[in-house]
């Protein structure tokens, strides 16, 4: 199920030229297989592609959190875990918001290649350019056992995707005024945050 949010995004020099227009974002309510990557990209694409039909304004697409293996099955995470710019979801969105001209806010597990800092529970935004942007959580849950399997992160970015100043946050994050925040003081226009 999409739930879609228009919003109209003033233009112009006097607005710092962000992107003028009406455009949508669409937060995709997917219920992933735990374990199935394969098959939640697919699910991923054919519910991307029918929100764009539905909706030809939408610009930026949000899926849940841990979308790429289902966030269900925390205790084998790490087997799924992948690089954020050469893995198998990372190649997979970027070739979909290249294809559709969106962009993609996905969640999966990361492992850092070549370090020993364990695995992360990291959002992406894909567009068509690439990766432009990796968010690490910051705020590990301690009711669940995610602060027992992940690495929390400590940086922020905000880039520009679609026209517009973007950053991403992850789920608990929002429960902390310092991310947005600090996304705000870097001058993002939207936070894209993918949540369970």
């Amino acid at each position: 199920m999409a739930e879609v949010i228009q919003g109209v995004f003033p233009g112009g020099e006097e607005h710092g030229g962000a992107l003028a227009g009406t455009f949508a974002v669409a937060a995709l309510n997917l219920s992933p297989v735990p374990g199935d990557t394969e098959g939640n990209l697919l699910l991923a694409e054919r519910a991307i592609v029918a929100a764009l039909a539905e909706d030809p304004s939408l610009r930026w697409v949000v899926l849940p959190e841990l979308f790429t293996c289902g966030y269900s099955a925390l205790e084998s995470v790490h087997r799924h875990a992948e690089d954020a710019e050469r893995g198998a979801s990372a190649r997979f969105f970027v070739g979909l918001a290249r294809e559709l001209g969106i962009y993609i806010a996905y969640r999966f597990p990361e492992v850092i290649e070549g370090t020993l800092s364990g695995v992360f529970d990291s959002a992406n935004l894909a567009g068509p350019e690439g990766i432009l942007a990796t968010y690490r959580k910051h705020n590990l849950v301690r009711t669940t056992p995610e602060h027992y399997v992940f690495t929390a992160g400590t940086e922020l970015s905000v880039v520009d995707a679609g026209g517009l100043r973007v950053s991403l946050a992850v789920c608990w994050d929002l429960g902390f005024p310092e991310v947005a925040r600090e996304a705000a003081m870097g001058g993002a226009d939207l936070i894209l945050a993918p949540a369970a």
